[in-house]
């Protein structure tokens, strides 16, 4: 019997890997009664708005009062952001930054 070692296959290297852009958002002192939809119509009066996700309590299902968005278009999550960090939302001040990824 004989053995041979299998190659590794080659990778194709007539597609070029293309990276797109997403800026991951962190906001912060939500409203408990904000919901993803209201998160997510007031970062897309700044641009285009890929994801939002309100981070919930998985017991009570109550909102834990933070949330991520993502913003596919550099200039607009920045816009975003500074226009919306420290803004009064829903009667509480929310603090809106770049999330550490």
């Amino acid at each position: 019997m004989s053995w041979s070692i299998a190659k590794p296959l080659r990778q194709s290297t007539s597609t070029p890997y293309i990276k797109r852009f997403i800026m991951k958002i962190l906001v912060r002192n939500l409203a408990r009664t904000m919901t993803e939809h209201e998160i997510r119509t007031l970062f897309s009066e700044h641009g285009s708005v890929g994801a939002c996700n309100l981070v919930l309590d998985t017991e009570t299902g109550q909102s834990k009062g933070f949330a991520f968005v993502e913003m596919p278009n550099e200039d607009e999550a920045k816009k975003a952001i500074e226009s919306l960090n420290q803004a009064l939302v829903a009667k509480s001040k929310i603090r809106v930054k770049k999330a550490d990824v």
